[in-house]
């Protein structure tokens, strides 16, 4: 039988813990993003913002990219149309 080194186990742990501390950056991230864009959003509904606030916050890593996908869509960002941003001032 093959013996396996001590050092093969402290290896596999710090590939582990770096895998872990990756995920956890871009699950924050992810949730910073999906919070900024939603507070910045104006929605038609104004419970409506409250509402993808709370899932965000509270449904975890699966809250922001429900609202990603699905709440995104239903809000305007501040200061523009749905044709787009606004023209340029004349000069």
């Amino acid at each position: 039988m093959r013996e396996v080194s001590p050092d093969a186990g402290v290896a596999i742990f710090g590939a582990m813990m770096l895998i872990w501390i990756v995920l956890a950056v871009a699950s924050f991230a992810l949730f910073l993003w999906a919070l900024i864009d939603c507070v910045q959003r104006e929605f038609r509904d104004p419970t409506m913002k409250i509402v993808w606030i709370l899932v965000i916050i509270l449904i975890g890593f699966i809250g922001p990219i429900v609202y990603l996908i699905a709440g995104r869509s239903m809000g305007e960002k501040r200061g523009q149309t749905a044709a787009g941003p606004p023209p340029p001032p004349p000069s």
